[in-house]
């Protein structure tokens, strides 16, 4: 379960869910299924954002044009 900022240079806790970004990766290997959880603050999910490697590798990188919070952030959902 995750417990804190994925941001090495923040590590806030996590209190409440509704702070922040959380994404789930999911990695089959070997037959077994493996699911991680990774939290960005709040503070964070303002200026980071997740880049998701090869492999279920996890990492941040500053946004482009980092997020006010004034702006609301939205979900996008894509059919084929």
């Amino acid at each position: 379960m995750v417990s804190e900022c994925i941001n090495p240079a923040c590590r806030q806790k996590l209190l409440y869910l509704r702070n922040g970004r959380v994404v789930r990766v999911t990695r089959q290997a070997h037959s077994v299924l493996q699911i991680e959880h990774f939290w960005l603050c709040g503070e964070c999910f303002l200026r980071y954002d997740f880049h998701f490697l090869p492999g279920g590798e996890v990492e941040i990188l500053p946004r482009a044009m980092p997020l006010s919070e004034e702006e609301p952030v939205v979900d996008l959902a894509f059919t084929a």
